[in-house]
């Protein structure tokens, strides 16, 4: 079975794509490149020991070898499905193994939400009962976004553009494009959109060491959406 391509997402960058308010995502490249100017326009970026051309493809047929081809979200006309945190219906189940640290019993959560034929739920519209905590007691869990089967989410995008930059380089166009808004005008709005990108990238970003300010090399990517329905297209 041809694995599944997917990418986390927070529940109001979900929304901000579910009502067609972003268009772009930007990741950190973890290790970080180190970029050389050469005599080629686009540069060259050394990672992992290797080097690659910058330039970047600027469409799906485009074969010839660059940097992008190491994303590891995917390549231009790749369709990844989106995990966000969700409420499954299920039980947790002791299994044989032991915890290495204190010799407690590890617990498995198990899905019975698609057998039970019941829907799954998310952030925005939790279900009325949750369980807490783990519990042999079947019900809804909360669930890390990390665990989301592709047949419970509700949206997938499709990489149209994809591209290596340093984080600070990005413009206005592309910060309203990663779902952000401001009722400021001109100037004004320039310098309030890039304080909330910043705020909200650091947020995410600063404690892994990917801070607005240490100018990391991050993929922007551009994509657009399509939804999903137990696994399907709708």
């Amino acid at each position: 079975m041809e694995k599944k391509l997917s990418i986390l997402m927070k529940l109001w960058t979900v929304e901000a794509i579910l009502n067609d308010l972003k268009t772009q995502t930007r990741r950190p490249i973890n290790p970080q490149p180190i970029f050389q100017m050469t005599c080629a326009p686009s540069g060259l970026f050394v990672w992992k020991g290797e080097k690659y051309s910058g330039r970047m493809k600027n469409r799906a047929r485009d074969k010839s070898a660059g940097f992008a081809d190491c994303c590891r979200y995917g390549k231009i006309g790749d369709e990844l499905y989106v995990k966000e945190t969700f409420y499954a219906y299920g039980k947790w189940e002791r299994t044989s193994a032991k915890t290495k640290k204190l010799g407690n019993d590890k617990w498995k959560f198990i899905d019975l939400t698609g057998k039970m034929s019941v829907k799954y739920f998310y952030e925005n519209d939790p279900p009325k009962l949750v369980q807490k905590g783990i519990s042999e007691k079947v019900g809804y869990y909360k669930r890390p976004a990390v665990f989301m089967p592709f047949r419970a989410s509700r949206v997938g995008i499709k990489i149209t553009n994809l591209r290596a930059e340093q984080i600070q380089n990005i413009s206005t166009e592309d910060i309203i494009a990663e779902g952000l808004s401001t009722n400021l005008r001109e100037h004004d709005a320039e310098c309030h959109l890039r304080e909330k990108f910043s705020n909200v990238w650091d947020e995410i970003n600063k404690d892994r060491g990917f801070g607005f300010d240490s100018k990391c090399w991050v993929w922007a990517i551009t994509f657009e959406k399509f939804l999903l329905k137990n696994g399907a297209k709708i």
